[in-house]
């Protein structure tokens, strides 16, 4: 039981830590930068990215553990280097775009971002339905994000 409780723990920590430190570069932008830009009328207001990826971030974790846990604590398998690659992809976007406020690199980089997604997803179904379950909304929002950056894209 503990050491379920920590390999869980691992895991919350390594996507929190893509939370806090893509945060960190968001912050650089969000206030005036992206303010200027000609975005979606279908953007929602800023606090709905925070609450969205702080649930988002918990269910990858838990995800992420259940696969753990459903291949008899065995670390790092493919599987888990798959989740791992997308959060550090997905933590690049924000550098990409907020913090070097590169607009069509970052249409790229969310693009990856996606597709790695959608492989954790379809490993993660292999090892635990409730896992890949637990990745699907993940796998909405990610494709809301690319449409709401490719609108970024074409009008800016």
């Amino acid at each position: 039981m503990k050491k379920s409780f920590f390999a869980f723990l691992v895991f919350y920590a390594l996507a929190l830590l893509a939370q806090f430190g893509g945060t960190i570069f968001t912050s650089m932008s969000v206030g005036d930068w992206y303010l200027a830009l000609n975005r979606s009328p279908l953007t929602p207001p800023g606090y709905v990215f925070g609450l969205a990826w702080t649930v988002l971030y918990l269910m990858m974790a838990l995800a992420v553990w259940r696969v753990w846990r459903a291949q008899a604590g065995r670390w790092w398998t493919v599987a888990q280097r798959l989740w791992l690659a997308q959060l550090a992809i997905g933590f690049s976007w924000n550098i990409v775009f907020f913090g070097l406020r590169h607009i069509e690199f970052g249409m790229a980089v969310i693009f990856l971002t996606l597709l790695a997604v959608l492989a954790t997803t379809r490993q993660f179904f292999r090892h635990d339905r409730l896992a890949g379950g637990l990745m699907l909304p993940l796998c909405l929002w990610l494709g809301f994000a690319n449409y709401l950056q490719f609108y970024i894209l074409l009008n800016n």
